[in-house]
């Protein structure tokens, strides 16, 4: 059961913010060298070996020297130049990388981003504001867990890495009237095995569990 409760700790929402189905496919070529993107939307990092990728309003980095430089990684023509609101790695996979945005939906890419498919059978809309993937590390292994938010509709859920999304059972959480800018998954304690799921909105964080 999910329900969001309004969290009141200092920073979080701006944690959030940065942290945070027509099937088709498209193959990636090299990608093109740039200096310094702009507009941050969404910062995810490889476990492995620290790489990060950024998010911006337009298109998606990879930095390999802790964000000193930032290659730009070549997007399908589909989508090549429209939004995107997030990107999430799954940690025990980091080779998997979800990207999704109001005008995209979800996408994924099972190759560290050089072939991308579109992944959003069962969603009710492609107007993807935000995106998470289920946190491992305790008990009850959900590593192909997901979530999204729609806007104007509320939240979605996968339990097969994007591939069916079902509405969450608690349709509206809480939220259905809020802009949810960011998602995020942490198996911190007390959730009861569970997880907790933050969500960002303009007027604050919420905590759900999971």
């Amino acid at each position: 059961m999910k329900h969001f409760f309004r969290v009141c700790i200092g920073g979080i929402a701006v944690f959030l913010a940065a942290c945070a189905q027509n099937n088709s496919s498209a193959t990636i070529p090299n990608a093109a060298s740039i200096s310094r993107p702009s507009g941050v939307r969404a910062l995810a990092i490889d476990p492995r070996d620290g790489k990060l990728l950024k998010a911006t309003s337009d298109e998606l980095y990879q930095s390999g020297d802790g964000g000193k430089n930032w290659v730009r990684m070549i997007l399908p023509a589909e989508i090549a130049a429209k939004e995107l609101s997030t990107v999430a790695i799954r940690k025990d996979a980091p080779e998997m990388i979800f990207i999704a945005g109001e005008e995209i939906g979800i996408w994924r890419s099972r190759d560290a981003g050089k072939t991308w498919n579109k992944i959003t059978r069962g969603l009710a809309s492609e107007r993807v504001s935000a995106l998470a993937v289920h946190s491992n590390g305790y008990p009850r292994d959900r590593k192909n867990s997901l979530f999204a938010w729609v806007g104007g509709i509320g939240m979605f859920e996968s339990d097969d890495a994007g591939e069916t999304w079902k509405r969450s059972v608690d349709q509206g959480l809480g939220l259905e009237n809020s802009r949810v800018t960011a998602l995020t998954h942490t198996p911190l304690e007390g959730s009861m095995n569970t997880g907790w799921l933050y969500a960002s909105t303009p007027s604050g964080a919420y905590l759900s569990m999971d």
